[in-house]
């Protein structure tokens, strides 16, 4: 106690400056702490929006296999399980990795709001736009889109709806038909709920 007032006293500038230095570690930790629990908060927002499930089956490695998801299916009280592919698709000029998934999938483990058209008008040769990219883009439900799949074929592929924006869907959602002329037998990922 005594020795310290005494310090303190003798050489005020450091002091000064050790106290600055505390007051400015505490500020960059409270800072961190809030910017962690926002950002937390963001992406809980994010996924609730987004996705209708449950769980997400996310593979550390390359992929899920048919007989994987045929097992999650026969878990007793699972109501649903989607499974789907992505691949690289070349959309005009623009590569892009959309998600094939079954039009069974849309409000029931994946959120989509329709923005125009209607999402459950997903099917074979059809597409869903995001909002953002079919204004970037100039589309709109009735407009064709032409795709290059992995395989090399190529198809005109009509909009029949555009969704608001979904990050964790992406910009562009296929009939899951389309995934047959992808490079990846495995599924990505697996919803369930």
């Amino acid at each position: 106690g005594r020795l310290g007032r005494q310090n303190s006293l003798r050489n005020p500038r450091r002091t000064a400056s050790t106290a600055a230095a505390l007051m400015i570690g505490l500020a960059l930790v409270s800072a961190v702490g809030v910017l962690g629990a926002s950002l937390k908060d963001s992406v809980r927002k994010t996924a609730d929006s987004a996705l209708g499930a449950d769980f997400i089956l996310n593979p550390a490695a390359v992929g899920i296999g048919e007989d994987t998801v045929r097992a999650v299916r026969a878990v007793p009280g699972i109501a649903e399980t989607t499974a789907f592919r992505q691949a690289e698709v070349r959309f005009g000029d623009s590569e892009q990795y959309p998600i094939a998934m079954p039009k069974s999938a849309i409000g029931a483990t994946v959120s989509l709001s329709a923005e125009t058209g209607s999402v459950s008008d997903l099917g074979p040769g059809t597409v869903l736009v995001s909002d953002r990219t079919a204004e970037e883009r100039g589309l709109a439900v009735g407009s064709t889109v032409p795709a290059r799949y992995p395989d090399g074929s190529t198809e005109q592929l009509r909009v029949v709806g555009t969704y608001e924006t979904n990050d964790l869907v992406g910009d562009y959602v296929l009939d899951e038909s389309a995934a047959s002329r992808f490079d990846q037998d495995l599924y990505t990922a697996a919803l369930v709920k």
